[in-house]
């Protein structure tokens, strides 16, 4: 496999791998992402509602409503074509928006500066943190109204991590943590590579999954695009339901995150 070198390249990259890991089954962030420090103390967090084979927020959501947080999801603003963020309370009525993705069918906006804590899909993470979207960039565009000390967090399968750092640019707004289906991860230098565009160090364990579980798993070498690799196997997600009932996926070549 030839070597990406701007973001044209690593986006086929994703779609090559997305390609390779459509059949493989269902996976649980939520233990992941109960590990990322903030999410106990976060009164409230705005999340993603997921989309085709994005990592599953379901029982994310689910889990933050348990608690008693307060939820946000991004929802479309036709007259801006943008995205701004809607509450999400228990047992919220979903539809699908003009780009089919799930959000809120009755609108009751929020202050994007108001939440605590955020989690986001991507294409490709890095270990600084470097986040790889679909190009549109409505997620920096949520993520530059968040209110300082406020923690952002992606959620990937571990094919999503790459050892190669990913291109950057000044609006380029980088993760603190990473939580896949086995552990959840600090992006560390992010600060650096914010504010620099620096060297880019590893990634560093936050835990594994939570007692009761699979033992903690220290961080596995993510994966290279040295010729002859299989990437490792990782989970798909499906479109999440806050019923039991969960609404079906969407093709994802609709949307562009």
């Amino acid at each position: 496999m030839v070597k990406p070198r701007d973001k044209a390249g690593f986006r086929e990259l994703a779609r090559e791998l997305r390609r390779l890991h459509a059949g493989d089954p269902q996976a649980d962030f939520a233990a992941a992402v109960e590990a990322i420090p903030g999410f106990q103390t976060a009164a409230s967090v705005a999340v993603y509602l997921s989309f085709g084979i994005e990592p599953d927020t379901g029982p994310v959501v689910a889990r933050c409503h348990a608690l008693g947080k307060r939820v946000g999801v991004p929802t479309w603003i036709p007259e801006r074509r943008e995205y701004g963020v809607c509450a999400l309370p228990p047992g919220a009525r979903l539809a699908h928006g003009p780009l089919g993705i799930p959000e809120p069918a009755e609108k009751a906006w929020t202050d994007i500066a108001s939440y605590d804590l955020f989690i986001v899909p991507g294409l490709l993470f890095d270990a600084a943190g470097t986040r790889l979207g679909h190009g549109k960039g409505f997620y920096d565009r949520i993520l530059a109204q968040r209110a300082p000390g406020s923690v952002v967090v992606a959620l990937a399968f571990d094919w999503q991590l790459l050892e190669e750092p990913l291109p950057a640019e000044p609006h380029d707004v980088p993760m603190d943590y990473i939580a896949t289906p086995t552990r959840a991860v600090r992006a560390t230098g992010n600060e650096e590579a914010r504010t620099t565009g620096g060297a880019r160090p590893g990634l560093s364990a936050v835990s594994g999954r939570s007692p009761g579980r699979t033992p903690p798993v220290a961080p596995p070498a993510t994966p290279s695009l040295s010729p002859g690799r299989t990437p490792p196997v990782a989970p798909p997600a499906a479109t999440p339901s806050l019923s039991p009932g969960r609404t079906p996926p969407v093709a994802c070549a609709s949307a562009r995150r």
